[in-house]
């Protein structure tokens, strides 16, 4: 079990605990003194096959292969000009497939939806086509139909796609709905 630290703790970053919850054991080594690495958006965790956390911040995805005890940049800005990243998720269907939502920073004008199908060696923009007018903040795979990918920002906006990112439809929301930041998707019961 991995969770994020609330903001409210003095370190932030990542905890992980493997007796449900009773006890927990930071894994910030490596970005403690960096407000930027301890400000995680979003955390991810692939197959127990394939065992890799994965963590969004304000500088992109990383990415560990050992719970949690060390971790990699997976470098979006190889990719991408824009990694600032505000979730990572991982496709219910494919352990090796991955969504990151991005943008310049939070307030930015610019976003979008990186996928990268190899574990984060390397990744594309998904959201080809779209104009979002914010930083995207979440991201939602559909378990029974995982070619069905909705994204939203922080303007109002939610995008979705059926068709695996082929074509995609804009679903406006009323303007008191601002400020979107999670997103989820099912089918219906």
């Amino acid at each position: 079990m991995v969770a994020r630290v609330p903001p409210s703790q003095p370190l932030g970053g990542a905890a992980r605990s493997s007796d449900g919850g009773k006890t927990w054991q930071l894994g910030n080594r490596q970005f403690v003194g960096n407000v930027d690495l301890m400000d995680l958006h979003g955390v991810a965790l692939g197959s127990p096959q394939v065992d890799v956390v994965f963590i969004a911040n304000r500088v992109g995805v990383w990415r560990s292969h050992d719970r949690g005890e060390q971790w990699e940049n997976v470098h979006l800005e190889k990719f991408s000009p824009i990694c600032y990243s505000r979730g990572v998720q991982v496709a219910p269907h494919d352990p090796n497939t991955l969504y990151t939502c991005v943008g310049r920073n939070f307030g930015s004008d610019e976003g979008g939806v990186l996928r990268s199908t190899d574990l984060g060696e390397t990744w594309e923009r998904f959201d080809r086509g779209v104009t979002v007018g914010s930083t995207t903040f979440g991201v939602a795979i559909n378990r029974q139909h995982p070619e069905q990918v909705y994204f939203c920002t922080r303007r109002e906006q939610v995008f979705g796609t059926h068709d695996g990112g082929a074509t995609w439809h804009e679903h406006r929301l009323p303007e008191s709905a601002g400020q979107v930041i999670g997103i989820a998707c099912a089918s219906r019961w």
